[in-house]
């Protein structure tokens, strides 16, 4: 009998053991599919990252060139400003000189209406000689009938013969 009872002692340990095998089996199966879904997880994740790097790559990128296309905006609005100010300065500048050259015309006209000359060689040679003393013309005096004529400020200019009160 003790055989027996030994028998049965080695078999029934052998059948926890078998469960325990059994059971031990069953779950590093367990774990063998979890691993392998957490190495799915961890590709899926890596996949993700990647994406996400991409995406935050394209976004530096997008920026960058918004940023550059925003430097020229200004470099651009600056020059038309500067432009803009250079345009208003030149106007201010030739309304000035229209003013002034009104302003001398009338001066002229002022000058050369007391007279009543009795030529148009007279009248032309007057007319310029004025002119010249007005627009304070010295370095290139007005040509009259292929004459040139001098500034009544150089007293070179002929005379001019008065035919009548002096006044229109």
């Amino acid at each position: 009998m003790p055989d027996q009872h030994m028998a049965q002692r080695s078999a029934a340990a052998a059948k926890k053991i078998k469960v325990l095998i059994d059971d031990s089996v069953s779950k590093l199966e367990d774990g063998s599919k979890l691993v392998a879904q957490a190495g799915a997880t961890m590709e899926q994740v890596i996949s993700s990252v990647r994406r996400v790097t991409s995406v935050v790559s394209e976004i530096s990128t997008a920026s960058g060139e918004q940023g550059a296309g925003i430097g020229q905006v200004n470099q651009a609005i600056s020059l038309m400003d500067e432009a803009t100010r250079q345009n208003a300065t030149l106007v201010e500048e030739a309304a000035t000189a229209s003013q002034s050259l009104r302003d001398q015309a009338m001066l002229l006209e002022q000058a050369v209406g007391v007279f009543k000359l009795g030529s148009d060689y007279h009248t032309t040679n007057v007319h310029a000689a004025v002119a010249n003393r007005f627009l304070n013309a010295t370095s290139q005096p007005i040509q009259a009938n292929g004459n040139k004529i001098s500034t009544l400020a150089s007293g070179t200019a002929p005379k001019p013969e008065l035919t009548g009160t002096g006044r229109r």
